[in-house]
């Protein structure tokens, strides 16, 4: 664990403070460099597996990642949610306002640079974060505690690990925070109903922003919620999964499909 949260977190959060003390943004043609700090997430999580179990955990880990033999109900709910959240926050805003839609999805086969923007998004959070977020540290904290527990822990610890945000309004940080660990314990549901796939929880990470951009171009652009509507949609979701499952986010008896 501490080898995982000194690579994880020492050289991305270095990296992140030397350009900013440089004054260079993500925006300002650098995002190589972003990106390449952010990768020692997933590399901390390699790292800090093979460490513990050597050739075996390692293995376990790239199973994992290949884990993709699921019931097809968890694919739905790893490509399809971040959407549905999106769009439910659009409809009560639109709602609002006096006015839901015209819904114009053959709007988003005009916008060419989606396809490239949706890739560039796989290799800038998913691929580099997730081998250390569900690949490495949530097996080890569901060992210690409970599955709602573990997942509010590896909330604020997602939240901290980005720590440009902390550069930002306290009010930006509360709502960035929240979000975070209510995304996390929808991943964790994800996690313990497709036995630890790493490979879903990429997914379900990659689908956040296309999610974001869909509703956001197949609505109309004054209809658009701002970020605490989306924040409060999905906070709502969480607690009523976390009260129809008593806290356990799975209606199965294990809390570790790896164990």
């Amino acid at each position: 664990m501490i080898v995982f949260f000194l690579v994880a977190f020492g050289i991305p959060w270095a990296t992140w403070i030397a350009l900013r003390m440089k004054q260079v943004t993500f925006t300002r043609g650098t995002p190589l460099a972003f990106m390449a700090g952010a990768a020692f997430c997933s590399v901390g999580g390699v790292v800090a597996a093979t460490i513990e179990n050597g050739r075996s955990g390692l293995k376990d880990l790239a199973r994992r990642c290949m884990l993709y033999r699921v019931p097809v109900a968890w694919w739905l709910y790893a490509l399809f949610l971040a959407l549905g959240v999106h769009a439910v926050a659009t409809v009560i805003y639109g709602a609002v306002h006096g006015r839901v839609g015209p819904i114009k999805p053959m709007e988003l086969f005009r916008q060419w640079w989606l396809f490239y923007m949706f890739l560039f998004g796989l290799f800038q959070g998913p691929l580099a974060e997730e081998l250390g977020w569900r690949g490495f540290l949530l097996p080890r904290l569901l060992n210690q505690y409970s599955p709602l527990g573990a997942s509010v822990i590896l909330g604020l610890v997602w939240a901290a690990w980005h720590i440009n945000v902390f550069f930002s309004p306290i009010s930006t940080l509360a709502l960035f925070t929240a979000s975070a660990v209510a995304l996390s314990i929808l991943m964790t549901v994800l996690f313990l109903h497709t036995r630890g796939s790493v490979l879903l929880a990429i997914v379900m990470h990659w689908s956040v922003m296309p999610g974001k951009d869909i509703a956001r171009i197949t609505f109309p652009p004054g209809q658009e919620p701002p970020d605490w509507l989306r924040a409060v949609v999905v906070i709502t979701l969480v607690v009523i999964i976390v009260a129809v499952t008593g806290g356990k986010l799975s209606m199965s008896g294990s809390n570790n499909p790896n164990t």
